[in-house]
């Protein structure tokens, strides 16, 4: 490339510097309108993804209480599936439509006390790394222009080659009104699941403690628990031989299942008070169901159940949690 040559008189010199910095500014908005999109997003530290800013409990939230007539009220969404097929006309199309939905329900259902959004908010099959999880704006909007809080706990489609589950929580904390959190810490990346955490539900009448305490004079009544099924597959890993996606196991880890056990024994064990006549009641929500213990095989620990499971038995065609997986390769994928 031949030099520029710089002119002589103060008068060039000042059109050449003014053309050249206009030019400079020129190349620089360019470089940040087209390059930034190819730019992909930071790969979080899977030995540490536990300390992901945004993964921290909210403390600015008010506590959840019943209301003055002991109703407490949630309102679901499942399967979502925001961002599929985004390259097509009903892609994007469909989107819209399920934000009508969104609202037409928040709508008609004014008192509603907490969202939970369980699993597979996103088709992460077809997401792009540079805008994967835009769409939690889209869904939680919605929520957030009508001052709601919400809870998720992530799906299947939430886990894969461009989007995880920690990016989702990510995302979701940048909005004010999310309760969704990782209590779990996943020292090995995405094996222990993101979305595994509790809420308190405290009475109307009392000012609860924060942590919930087995010596609170407050303790809650009811116990709000989510939990991450896993599945789908791991974030921007393949296998090195065949090039094949690497799939996450999908139900929830025995390492969750342990803390909820040595959790529930701390925060039920409370000493009675005139809120403590019966013990907090757990309600789980899980994205890939578990086997109904209608269905279980009767053993000497698990005798047969002869009533059947509620909500469970009633989705008889629903893969549930390991179903599909053989050695460790994922055939039949979750719900």
């Amino acid at each position: 490339m031949q030099a520029a040559r710089v002119p002589k008189t103060t008068k060039q010199r000042e059109m050449w510097l003014r053309t050249g910095y206009v030019t400079f500014a020129v190349a620089a908005l360019l470089t940040v309108v087209f390059a930034h999109p190819s730019k992909p997003l930071a790969k979080p530290d899977l030995k540490y993804r536990h300390q992901l800013p945004g993964t921290q409990r909210q403390k600015s939230l008010s506590p959840l209480r019943f209301r003055a007539d002991g109703t407490f009220h949630i309102s679901i969404f499942e399967d979502l599936h925001f961002g599929e097929n985004a390259w097509d006309a009903w892609g994007p199309q469909q989107d819209v439509q399920s934000v009508k939905v969104i609202n037409t329900v928040l709508d008609s259902e004014p008192d509603i006390d907490l969202v939970v959004l369980n699993g597979d908010l996103i088709t992460g099959d077809n997401t792009f790394l540079e805008n994967s999880t835009d769409y939690v704006d889209q869904i939680v909007r919605p929520f957030a222009e009508r001052g709601l809080t919400w809870a998720s706990t992530y799906g299947n489609h939430d886990n894969h080659f461009n989007i995880s589950g920690a990016h989702i929580l990510a995302r979701e904390k940048r909005w004010a009104n999310s309760r969704t959190t990782q209590m779990v810490p996943s020292p090995d990346g995405d094996d222990v699941g993101v979305s595994n955490y509790y809420l308190p539900v405290y009475p109307a009448d009392c000012t609860p403690d924060d942590p919930p305490s087995a010596l609170s004079p407050c303790p809650p009544k009811l116990l709000l628990w989510f939990f991450d099924s896993r599945g789908g597959f791991r974030y921007q890993q393949r296998n090195r031989t065949t090039n094949a996606l690497l799939p996450l196991p999908n139900w929830v880890d025995a390492r969750v299942v342990n803390w909820f056990r040595q959790t529930t024994t701390t925060l039920t064990h409370t000493p009675p008070t005139k809120h403590t006549d019966t013990q907090s009641r757990p309600s789980p929500f899980v994205h890939i169901p578990p086997l109904p213990p209608s269905r279980t095989p009767p053993s000497p620990r698990h005798p047969p159940r002869t009533r059947p499971a509620r909500g469970l038995d009633d989705d008889g065609p629903l893969a549930r949690q390991a179903q599909g997986v053989v050695r460790g390769r994922d055939t039949r994928r979750g719900v």
